[in-house]
């Protein structure tokens, strides 16, 4: 009896371990380790985040001032005023382009009009003695009386001083009549290339150096006279790849007026037999005061432009313009919605543009003509 009640006696008071329990709690994820182990494993987590943050926002920042990442927001995108100045001088350095444009012209008024010229083009401007554009264009008027309806389509080339034109379309009904009654038989046309009068004011306009010089005249014209004001940014646009930066620009009217009257003056310099027609009817500074009253009437004009992000070059040109009617025709209630459309690109790219290799002249159709006079 006294064995069997001493065994619990000897158990209760020995020192007892169980290598089990130990090897549990080293283990056991609920139970915390050691605090100097825990300390060293949080630096080492913070410095490596402070690492990856520092170098992620290099990157960021690297990508962001080369602009391989350029969200709209980006501050180191170029000032505005940099990227629209800086579009206007490249444009001398454009050998050649091509050029889509739509202007509409909506009159709403006693006789409700529509008219619309869209042209497509190349230009190879690369030599200033010979330069040449061609393309195409098509006209069209709509007015409330379907009588007076009219459309055309046609290819024009202008080689240096030389101009063709080829009418492929010509639906007038009203005018074709009136051209036939003048001893214009427009059939004939149709399908012919036909070479302008060779003596014609629109030729002559100056040698290659009176060329460049103007150019440089009128480049020096715009730098003087800031003729707009940045609005605000538009949403950019992509095209061939390259990021177009947008920008809403009002023009300042009176800045614009000058720089247009300038360069008309400047113009005029350079063909002498042009100048002795139309100096007269703008002695005394009246070709700043004409262009400065049309724009006065015109009002407020914002322009959309879409400028390449690397080349620096004018892609978009847009113009959207409601006028008053009585401000352009005295006593007319009404109203002009104009829009204009511009797109430029495949710049500096080659272009072929060649004389017709067959073609009639102007003078040998119309029986008279404003220019030459009537037939000898």
């Amino acid at each position: 009896m006294q064995e069997i009640n001493s065994q619990p006696e000897r158990f209760s008071n020995q020192n007892f371990t169980n290598p089990n329990i130990n090897l549990q709690t080293q283990n056991n994820p609920l139970i915390s380790p050691p605090k100097r182990f825990s300390g060293k494993i949080l630096s080492i987590i913070g410095a490596s985040a402070g690492l990856i943050v520092v170098l992620l926002l290099i990157l960021v920042g690297s990508a962001l001032a080369g602009r391989l990442w350029d969200p709209e927001w980006n501050p180191f995108r170029p000032n505005p005023d940099k990227v629209i100045n800086q579009a206007f001088l490249n444009v001398q350095k454009i050998k050649t382009l091509h050029t889509e444009s739509n202007i509409a012209l909506d009159i709403l008024g006693p006789q409700n009009v529509k008219i619309s010229i869209i042209s497509v083009g190349d230009s190879d401007l690369g030599d200033l003695a010979n330069q040449k554009s061609a393309g195409k264009i098509n006209f069209s008027t709509l007015t409330d009386n379907s009588e007076y309806k009219a459309s055309f389509k046609a290819d024009y080339k202008i080689i240096n001083e030389d101009f063709y034109f080829n009418i492929a379309d010509f639906d007038a009904p009203s005018l074709k009549s009136l051209l036939l009654n003048l001893g214009i038989n427009v059939d004939r046309v149709i399908g012919n290339w036909i070479k302008f009068p060779e003596n014609s004011q629109l030729q002559n306009v100056g040698s290659n150096q009176d060329s460049e010089i103007l150019i440089e005249k009128v480049k020096k014209i715009f730098l003087e006279n800031k003729i707009y004001a940045l609005k605000k940014k538009l949403p950019d646009q992509i095209i061939n790849g390259q990021k177009i930066y947008h920008y809403l620009v009002v023009l300042d009217n009176v800045k614009l007026s000058k720089a247009v009257g300038d360069i008309i003056e400047e113009s005029l310099k350079n063909n002498n037999q042009l100048q002795q027609r139309i100096s007269p009817l703008f002695v005394g500074g009246e070709i700043k005061g004409i262009v400065s009253e049309f724009l006065d009437k015109m009002g407020e004009i914002n322009v959309d432009l879409g400028i390449g992000s690397k080349d620096n070059y004018i892609y978009v040109f847009k113009m959207e313009k409601k006028i008053d009617l009585n401000a352009i025709l005295k006593n007319e209630k009404g109203t002009v919605d104009l829009n204009i459309s511009v797109n430029n690109s495949k710049f500096n790219q080659p272009v072929v543009i060649e004389t017709p290799a067959d073609f009639m002249k102007l003078e040998d159709i119309l029986p008279i003509t404003p220019i030459l006079g009537p037939k000898k």
